[in-house]
Parts: structure tokens; C-alpha cells; sequence
């Protein structure tokens, strides 16, 4: 196999505000935390459970400096990214595996824009889709954020 495919799809909702923050080199990142559940029956008690997933959801260019501003905790986001796999030593020694997805990419999810509003929101104030910046040269800096 020549080529592969590392895509990870999330629909969810945020579980706090966006965590914006700079690379050394003034590239603005931000961190989500996007929680999706999946409803599971309870084989002893035969009751439904929702199962909550918290994703670490990392924001790169110009969208993550509009994620910062625009969006707020339960917010419902759609993100399309890659897995990224890495690693930290807690204060015990202790390396401690982490996953997270990188990401160009997150739009709000699920609001209708209302024929009455101007700004680039929806109804309840939020931003819509179509105000979603793109960085347009993704490779070109993604190495400074690595390296952060």
C-alpha cells in the first residue's frame, strides 16, 4: 500500500470554551474538549446509558483563532482531522500515552441561520458555517506547532 488514510470525523458538543494560545512564532492554536455519546442498553438492568467520549481536539490557523473567539462551551462542532499520537512525563516519572486530532477545520454544527440576522450568526447568536476561515498553506507551518 502506497498510500494511507489517517481522517477522524466527530460530531459533539464542547465541554468548556476553546483554550486559545500562540506558537512561538505568533501561529495561533486552540485546544477543544468535544464530548460525543453513544446510547448502550444496560444488560442488567435493562435500562438505557449514555456513554460519554471526551476528544482533545487541536485547532491550527486561522480557524483555530476564530474557534477562540467564536465558539463557547455546548456548542455543537463539526471536526474533520487526524489522529496525532504522542506522550508526557507526569510529575511522578510516569510516561503517559496521549491521543488527540489535529485539525484546519471546525464549524459549528446543527444551528439555522434565520432570515432576520446580519452578522454572521444564527439565531441564538451563533456563528455560522460560512464564516469558518481556512488556513490555505496547512504544511507550511505545522512543523513550528510540533515542535511548540
Amino acid at each position: 500500500m502506497t498510500q494511507s488514510i489517517n481522517k477522524v470525523t466527530l460530531i459533539g458538543n464542547l465541554g468548556k470554551d476553546p483554550e486559545l494560545r500562540y506558537t512561538p512564532g505568533g501561529k495561533p492554536v486552540a485546544t477543544l474538549s468535544v464530548a460525543t455519546s453513544t446510547r448502550t442498553k444496560n444488560r442488567q438492568t435493562n435500562e438505557w446509558e449514555d456513554v460519554t467520549q471526551w476528544h482533545r481536539v487541536t485547532v491550527l490557523g486561522d480557524a483555530a483563532e476564530w474557534a477562540g473567539e467564536k465558539l463557547t462551551k455546548g456548542r455543537t462542532v463539526y471536526v474533520e482531522g487526524s489522529l496525532k499520537y504522542g506522550s508526557y512525563t507526569n510529575k511522578d516519572g510516569a510516561r503517559i500515552p496521549t491521543v488527540e486530532i489535529v485539525t484546519f477545520q471546525v464549524e459549528p454544527f446543527g444551528a439555522k441561520k434565520s432570515s432576520g440576522q446580519q452578522d454572521g450568526s444564527d439565531a441564538q447568536g451563533q456563528p455560522s458555517a460560512g464564516d469558518v476561515p481556512m488556513s490555505p498553506d496547512q504544511s507550511s507551518w505545522v512543523g513550528e506547532y510540533d515542535q511548540a
